[in-house]
């Protein structure tokens, strides 16, 4: 379906990394000073992520995300205990050099919980 005003496509993992990439890549001497965020679609902390995740490909589905599995692997939406947020918080920031995380409303208190576990899990590793 074509996007019309108003409606995005997510990019997948990949096409992020891309992106990302090329970023950098254009930054140049720079690049050192270059400080990325990541706007988080949904966050969502649950002992069902895989349940959760295929609730919103419903959602999502005309983003791009019409499968659990790409809500899942998506760097845009957090789906999963607080503790595997967490993680993949770790690791987006890590794969992609997202410092600044923010969602919008329906997701904040959701988030508020995953922070503390990403601030314990930094500072084991």
């Amino acid at each position: 379906m074509p996007l019309a005003l108003g409606m995005f496509r997510m990019a997948s993992p990949d096409e992020t990394l891309r992106r990302v990439d090329g970023v950098r890549e254009r930054a140049g001497s720079r690049v050192d000073a270059l400080e990325f965020n990541v706007l988080l679609q949904a966050v969502l902390v649950t002992d069902d992520a895989e349940a959760k995740a295929a609730e919103l490909a419903t959602v999502f589905a005309h983003t791009g995300l019409d499968t659990a599995r790409r809500v899942l692997d998506s760097p845009y939406v957090l789906v999963g205990t607080a503790e595997e947020n967490a993680r993949k918080l770790l690791a987006n920031r890590e794969r992609y050099g997202f410092g600044y995380v923010t969602t919008h409303g329906p997701g904040r208190d959701a988030l508020a919980e995953v922070i503390p576990h990403a601030r314990r899990l930094a500072e084991e590793s």
